[in-house]
């Protein structure tokens, strides 16, 4: 018989945090992030289409970007694109610029990062500390696996099940710490 896991944040992700690259980030970056996610958010209330709480999604931004600083800070890389416009234009990848069809899901500590049902690219997870300035890279994780550890019933905001699934397979990440480490 085999023994059935708890699909809960403490059996997943908790034992395994303290073996990840962590990744600190200075306040001043943290303000521009702010100041550039309260302006796409701004953005984003006069497109077609947009509906939700702009509180909310400036947070998420915030939080997706402030992953991305982070990325760049251990990659030595510039991830973040600093202009604003229409989101048609800026549905691409993460690492498009130097050449790599991955992205990036950041999550606050406590929940399951959110990707598409059907994965369209590789994702780099990574996890925003609550109260600091701490990100911790839990590693880039392949199509296959995000299709294969996902559920539904992880998502906390029932109108977001429609359209997402959360990711739960953070152990079976390939740790990242160079951009070599991302093209192999």
């Amino acid at each position: 018989m085999v023994a059935q896991i708890e699909l809960n944040y403490q059996t997943l992700v908790s034992p395994i945090v303290k073996n990840l690259p962590k990744v600190y980030l200075d306040e001043s970056i943290e303000i521009k992030v702010k100041n550039l996610a309260t302006l796409i958010a701004e953005r984003k209330k006069q497109e077609k289409g947009y509906k939700g709480d702009f509180n909310k999604l400036e947070k998420r931004y915030t939080t997706g970007l402030l992953g991305e600083a982070a990325l760049e800070k251990l990659l030595g890389v510039e991830i973040i694109d600093w202009e604003v416009g229409d989101s048609s234009k800026y549905d691409v990848e993460d690492f498009n610029k130097i050449g790599l069809n991955c992205g990036v899901k950041t999550v606050e500590y406590g929940k399951f990062p959110l990707i598409q049902v059907v994965p369209v690219r590789d994702e780099i997870i990574v996890i925003k500390h609550p109260t600091e300035l701490k990100f911790i890279i839990c590693g880039l994780y392949k199509k296959d696996i995000l299709e294969k550890y996902q559920s539904r019933e992880l998502v906390l905001d029932l109108g977001v099940r429609e359209t997402k699934t959360a990711f739960y397979g953070i152990p079976f990440g390939l740790i990242i710490k160079t951009v070599d480490d991302l093209k192999k």
